[in-house]
C-alpha cells in the first residue's frame, strides 16, 4: 500500500459509500464516492478525499442538500505522489465526488482493485457493485450480498463497518463478458472536422436478426466546406451497408467514401459539403435462447459537441433494460423508442450503450409496419357483381325487340286518333358536369416503395427511411 496520510481534522466522516459501475456508460469504471458527515459537523467545514492521481480530475464534485438535491461544486486537488486530495468547502451535510479508473481487460475477462489508503476517520465504510448488463461470473471481495435495485439491475452490497484512520481497505471484483471488449485504444482519426452533434441509433431486430446501428452525424456551423468527416466502426462488420450526405432539398445522397482500418476499428472518411452525414452497418446480436445482449462502445478519436443515443424496442421484447437508462416512449411511427444525451466528449473519450431484453419470437419489427397497396387480383371472388358477358346479346336483342313492339303500338294509336294532341315539351337534361366533378382528387394513401411506412398526405419523403415518396 503507498504511503499515505491526511490531516482530517476538520470533520468528521460518519458514512463513507463507495460505489463501482463497471462499464456503465463507458470501458471503464465509474468510482462514486459520498462521505455524509456527523450531525455535530459545524458548517461550513471542509471536506477532503483521497483520489489515485493517475485519474486526473474528478469528473463531477457536488454537495447534496437536506432534501438530496446534488448541487456541482468548486474543489481544490493537491497531488501527493500516487494521490490527490479533492476539498471541497460545504455548508451541506454530503460530498460526493465521481471519477473514472482503468479497467482490466483480457479477452472477456474483466477485473478491478480499488484500494483506500485510509488516513481519515471513518465511522461506517460501505460499497455497492452494479453488474454490467449481460456478464456472468461476478465475483467480488469481500464477498457482498446480492439485490435488485430500484432500476432493476443486479447490486452487490457490503457493509464493512467502522474504519480508523490507520486502517486501509481493498476491494477487488472481476467477471466475463460474452462478446469481446474494447481494448481501451482510440483509433487516430487525423485531419477531419469534429461534430457537432452525433446521434447514435441502435435498431435491434429491425429488418434482421441483428443490430442495425445508424450514425446521424452534424458539423458545426462554422466549419468551411467542402470538409473530411471521419467516424469509426467496428472493423468486423466490414464495409458499411450505407453511407450518405443530406442534399440541399433535405434528402438523402449516397456518398462516397473510404475505409482505413487500424486494429479492431475500421475509419469511414466521407468528403461533404453538407452539414449532415448518415451512416448505417449492421452488427451481430448476441442470442441466448430468449435473452438478447447487445454492447455498442463509441471509442472516441474525435470532438463531439454532444453525443446522444437513439434505441428502437423491437416488437414483441420485454424487460428491455438499458445502460445508461434513458427515457422511453412511443412515436409517430408506432415504435417505442428510448433516448439520452450522454454530454460532450473529446478524442481520447469512450462511451458505452449497453442493453438486454427478452423475446419469445423471432419475427422483425419491419413487419408490423403497414403493407403497400396490393395490385395482385385474387384468385377467388365471393360476392360482387357476376359476370354478364355470355349473356350480353341475348339481353341487347331482347330490350330491341320489345322497342319494336311499343314503337309499333304506339304509330298505330296516332293513325286512329282524329285530333292531333300537342306533345309536351321534355325537360332537358343538362349535360354540364358540376365543378366539384372536375376536380376528382386522389385520397388512395401513399406507401413507401423502400419501407412499407404509410406517409401524410404532404410527406414528400419517407419518415422511416428518408426515400423519396412515388407520387
Amino acid at each position: 500500500m503507498p504511503s499515505f496520510a491526511v490531516a482530517q481534522t476538520e470533520v468528521e466522516i460518519e458514512r463513507l459509500e463507495v460505489s463501482f459501475w463497471p462499464e456503465y456508460d463507458r470501458s471503464s469504471v465509474l468510482v462514486i464516492i459520498e462521505a455524509n458527515l456527523s450531525p455535530e459537523t459545524s458548517l461550513p467545514s471542509t471536506v477532503s478525499l483521497p483520489i489515485p492521481t493517475r485519474v486526473g480530475e474528478p469528473h463531477a464534485v457536488a454537495v447534496r442538500s437536506e432534501d438530496g438535491e446534488l448541487l456541482q461544486a468548486d474543489y481544490t486537488r493537491q497531488v501527493n505522489d500516487d494521490w490527490a486530495m479533492i476539498s471541497v468547502v460545504t455548508d451541506y451535510p454530503a460530498v460526493r465526488l465521481e471519477y473514472y479508473d482503468r479497467l482490466t481487460f483480457e479477452n472477456r475477462d474483466r477485473s478491478y482493485t480499488f484500494n483506500w489508503p485510509g488516513g481519515i476517520d471513518l465511522g461506517a465504510f460501505f460499497y455497492e457493485v452494479k453488474q454490467p448488463l449481460g456478464v456472468s461470473d461476478l465475483k467480488i471481495t469481500p464477498q457482498g450480498e446480492t439485490s435488485v435495485g430500484e432500476d432493476g439491475l443486479t447490486y452487490m452490497r457490503k457493509e464493512l463497518g467502522n474504519q480508523p484512520a490507520s486502517s486501509t481497505v481493498e476491494i477487488e471484483f472481476s467477471y466475463v463478458r460474452p462478446m469481446p471488449g474494447f481494448s481501451g485504444k482510440n483509433p487516430s482519426i487525423r485531419n477531419v472536422s469534429p461534430l457537432e452533434f452525433l446521434e447514435v441509433a441502435l435498431w435491434p431486430e429491425f429488418d434482421r436478426s441483428q443490430v442495425l446501428v445508424i450514425y446521424r452525424a452534424t458539423i458545426p456551423s462554422d466549419v468551411a466546406f467542402p470538409t473530411s468527416v471521419g467516424l469509426p466502426i467496428p472493423a468486423d462488420v466490414g464495409e458499411p451497408h450505407a453511407v450518405a450526405i443530406f442534399g440541399a432539398d433535405g434528402a438523402l445522397q449516397d456518398a462516397e467514401y473510404t475505409r482505413d482500418v487500424e486494429g479492431e476499428w475500421a475509419t469511414i472518411t466521407v468528403e461533404t459539403e453538407s452539414r449532415g452525414v448518415w451512416l448505417e452497418y449492421y452488427d451481430d446480436l448476441t442470442i441466448e435462447g430468449q435473452e438478447r445482449v447487445f454492447q455498442f462502445i463509441w471509442p472516441g478519436g474525435i470532438d463531439l459537441g454532444t453525443f446522444a443515443y437513439e434505441i428502437q424496442q423491437p416488437v414483441g421484447a420485454s424487460e428491455m433494460k438499458i445502460t445508461p437508462q434513458g427515457v422511453g416512449g412511443f412515436e409517430e411511427d408506432g415504435f417505442f423508442y428510448y433516448r439520452w444525451a450522454l454530454g460532450p466528449a473529446l478524442v481520447d473519450t469512450d462511451y458505452l450503450i449497453s442493453l438486454i431484453y427478452l423475446k419469445t419470437t423471432s419475427g422483425l419489427s419491419v413487419d408490423s409496419l403497414a403493407p403497400g397497396p396490393s395490385l395482385a387480383r385474387p384468385s377467388i371472388t365471393r360476392g360482387g357483381t357476376p359476370d354478364l358477358g355470355p349473356w350480353l346479346p341475348l339481353v341487347i336483342g331482347g330490350f330491341g325487340a320489345l322497342l319494336l313492339v311499343i314503337g309499333s303500338i304506339y304509330l298505330l294509336r296516332l293513325r286512329r286518333e282524329e285530333a292531333v294532341a300537342r306533345p309536351r315539351q321534355r325537360r332537358r337534361r343538362s349535360t354540364k358536369k358540376k365543378a366539384k366533378d372536375l376536380h376528382e382528387i386522389d385520397a388512395s394513401p401513399v406507401f413507401c416503395h423502400q419501407c412499407g411506412l404509410q406517409a401524410g398526405v404532404s410527406d414528400h419523403f419517407c419518415r422511416q427511411c428518408g426515400t423519396q415518396l412515388r407520387q
